[in-house]
């Protein structure tokens, strides 16, 4: 869900679960329902079982293990891009997606930015006068970091989004799943 999965990732949980016994695994399960991550851990024990000891193969164990092969060894950087910005978004539409990533970058939170303008933690009065330095400064100095957000707020596609949501619902996860630990 936040950046791919590799081979490294099937390979840990088929150890670990190796190693547990019947009450460990009645226990993990129980929590993994908590988690609203039961139906992922049973698709990923197909693969595993499918990889491993000669187990079915069925659509989802195909598409799981393509998408492994292609995430290469802990997923790839446009992907975990595509995730956070999901993930942190309050909104299923690319384009708003996009327009509030970008707003957020030109006027980011207080902090966000405390550690780089340390008169923000005395005076959060003046933020609307460090955004605009900021501004300033990164047109003309950093045009690098303009380049770089406007590259991460173009992978928040229609296509890509609407792809990344159909991979999550096949594998058996949910997009900005809010989970309540206690």
């Amino acid at each position: 869900r936040d950046s791919g999965i590799g081979c490294r990732h099937v390979t840990d949980l088929w150890v670990l679960d190796s190693m547990l016994d019947d009450d460990s695994r009645e226990y993990i399960s129980g929590e993994l329902k908590k988690l609203h991550l039961d139906r992922f851990y049973k698709n990923m024990m197909k693969v595993i079982k499918n990889w491993f000891e000669d187990g079915e193969s069925d659509d989802i164990t195909e598409h799981i293990t393509r998408f492994i092969f292609d995430s290469g060894n802990w997923g790839s950087a446009g992907t975990h891009a595509l995730a956070r910005e999901m993930h942190n978004s309050d909104t299923s539409e690319p384009e708003k997606m996009r327009t509030k990533m970008l707003l957020k970058d030109i006027f980011p939170p207080i902090e966000r930015i405390k550690g780089e303008y340390p008169i923000l933690e005395k005076l959060p009065i003046v933020l609307p006068f460090v955004w605009i330095w900021r501004l300033i400064r990164i047109v003309l100095f950093r045009r690098s970091s303009v380049r770089r957000s406007l590259k991460r707020a173009s992978v928040l596609d229609k296509d890509a989004v609407r792809n990344f949501q159909h991979n999550l619902e096949i594998v058996g996860l949910e997009v900005n799943t809010k989970v309540d630990l206690k």
